[in-house]
């Protein structure tokens, strides 16, 4: 026997020697795992299965369960008449309904007359283009004072247009130009701020034959903000010849905030103001007044 064949016979032998030992080993292990159980008072039965304490309560529960069950299927069941329970739904709905529309149709009469009462009349600047129902509703208050003002035209040189739209009772004559340059005057007269809206209309008589040729109409022209007692001058001006008839009326309304946002509609008052001039071309005639 060689060498090599006697060392690999010793490796052989001494790999058996270690398995035997480590299953000695386990088996010690597992006697003294049985001792320790017996001492404890546990009950262990080799090669079979035990019950765990929680096992135990599992079967108690489905014990209950089971029970629970079969009596609630075997025990008689109470006739009920569905068509009466199918009544009584009804009734339920149908009383819930009635009461819905019964609260709806309060909650919006005593709302409906608060705001009616509270915003009827009033206007939000902001949006120019207001329904017509908001306006229908706002007609209906009472008519109530407005703001005092007044409204005039005035000659950049020479003042004032009267309620006819002269100055010194005679027609202003201009000669030489077809351009003719004025002033729109609104003056708030109450301690309290305003809303004004201006409309323009301009009639023209071009042949000077007492009617009226072409006319321009412009509605909503200025939207005026007053502070009390403030004084808007407004400078205009306008193109032609022969006689022109410029009327801007206003309608006047007090705010119901301190920017005016917002204002009472039905306290609307209304004024006009009036200048007539009569533009002559080169040649046609001197400067001056005309009756």
């Amino acid at each position: 026997m060689d060498i090599e064949e006697y060392l690999k016979q010793k490796r052989e032998l001494e790999g058996k020697k270690e398995l035997l030992e480590a299953k000695e080993k386990l088996r010690q292990e597992k006697e003294k795992r049985e001792r320790v159980r017996e001492e404890k008072g546990e009950v262990v039965v080799k090669g079979e299965s035990f019950l765990k304490p929680w096992m135990i309560w599992d079967i108690i529960v489905l014990v209950v369960v089971i029970g629970l069950f079969s009596t609630a299927y075997f025990f008689p069941k109470e006739n009920y008449d569905e068509d009466r329970i199918q009544e009584l739904i009804d009734e339920r709905v149908k009383e819930a309904e009635k009461n819905l529309l019964t609260g709806s149709a309060a909650a919006g009469g005593n709302s409906g007359s608060e705001d009616d009462e509270d915003d009827e009349g009033v206007v939000e600047t902001d949006g120019e283009d207001e329904n017509e129902s908001e306006s229908a509703s706002q007609e209906t208050r009472a008519k109530q004072p407005g703001p005092k003002f007044s409204i005039y035209l005035k000659d950049l040189d020479l003042g004032a247009f009267d309620e006819d739209g002269k100055i010194n009772g005679e027609v202003l004559l201009i000669s030489g130009a077809s351009l003719y340059e004025y002033a729109l005057v609104v003056e708030n007269k109450e301690n309290k701020d305003m809303l004004c809206k201006v409309d323009e209309e301009l009639d023209f008589d071009t042949d000077l034959d007492g009617e009226i040729d072409d006319q321009r109409v412009k509605l909503d022209l200025h939207l005026l903000k007053f502070d009390p007692l403030e004084t808007e001058d407004l400078p205009d001006s306008v193109v032609g010849s022969g006689e022109i008839i410029g009327t801007y009326e206003a309608r006047c309304y007090f705010c119901l905030d301190i920017f005016c946002d917002s204002y009472a509609q039905y306290t609307e008052e209304a004024a006009t103001g009036k200048f007539k001039v009569r533009i002559l071309e080169a040649g046609d005639g001197d400067g001056g007044n005309s009756s």
